[in-house]
């Protein structure tokens, strides 16, 4: 149910922004074949993140301030990636109080999203009796340990480690645990790198850079993969994309990559 909101929100996003029901359709088909999609089936948040991450940029650009808070503070209840919904809510609100809007009227757009965040940590502090212990948990947790490092070193070091010989190419433990996550990570910064030559609205771009910033400022890169999914303006470009070649391309190889990886997830292995 939150994938299918998802799919109308970017929809009704995609028309919003472009006039054009032909890349709505795209932008949502492409959503649906990316090759990490499966997730959005699986016992994790990325449907309802994805679902309120994309509703809250929806009513932050159509104007209903309150209500785009309400939802970035449901996607911060998701997880605690979603400040990365704050940056686009700070340039919409220093463009609008520059063009005369009262400040008053983006009070609700950062205090639900606040007041989200103070009850995230309340939960932590009720439930484990330390407010940080989902970072604690994470730093501590040998099979999915997060640590904060320098911003894309451990990005470098994987395409290095890639390019040292064939062997790593054939690894499939490799492949499925760090490889292919820095391949995600390349491709999201490439195609918001696209975007923002694009002129696409500066909103999208910095939602984009602040994510992907934060997925490789943490250690241990084995679901940086799955984190891209929800970074939904890459689905918004490519989808505007006029070289037909270029996206049956994109297609072909989303779907087969999608295949792979799901055979590899339901068989009960590691795929993100």
């Amino acid at each position: 149910l939150s994938f299918v909101a998802s799919a109308y929100f970017l929809f009704k996003l995609m028309v919003l922004e472009f006039h054009n029901r032909a890349w709505a359709v795209m932008a949502v088909f492409l959503l649906t074949v990316y090759p990490v999609s499966y997730f959005t089936m699986a016992g994790y948040t990325e449907s309802l993140f994805l679902f309120f991450s994309i509703a809250s940029i929806y009513f932050l650009r159509s104007r209903s301030l309150n209500i785009s808070g309400l939802t970035a503070g449901g996607a911060i209840l998701t997880r605690i990636l979603a400040v990365s919904l704050g940056a686009p809510m700070v340039i919409s609100a220093v463009r609008g109080i520059c063009c005369g809007r009262k400040w008053r009227s983006y009070a609700g757009l950062f205090i639900f999203p606040v007041l989200a965040f103070v009850g995230f940590l309340a939960v932590n502090k009720i439930v484990s009796g330390d407010m940080f212990s989902f970072f604690k948990d994470y730093s501590g947790n040998p099979a999915a340990r997060k640590e904060l490092i320098i911003p894309f070193s451990e990005t470098i070091s994987r395409v290095r480690e890639f390019f040292t010989g064939l062997p790593h190419v054939l690894n499939n433990d490799f492949m499925m645990v760090h490889g292919w996550n820095e391949f995600f990570t390349i491709l999201a910064v490439v195609i918001t790198a696209i975007g923002a030559f694009r002129k696409i609205p500066l909103e999208y771009s910095a939602y984009s850079t602040v994510s992907i910033l934060l997925i490789v400022s943490f250690g241990w890169d084995i679901s940086n993969a799955r984190y891209t999914l929800p970074i939904f303006p890459l689905y918004m470009i490519l989808a505007s994309v006029k070289n037909k070649k270029i996206l049956i391309a994109w297609t072909a190889i989303s779907v087969i990559l999608l295949f792979y990886f799901a055979r590899i997830y339901t068989g009960g292995s590691w795929a993100f």
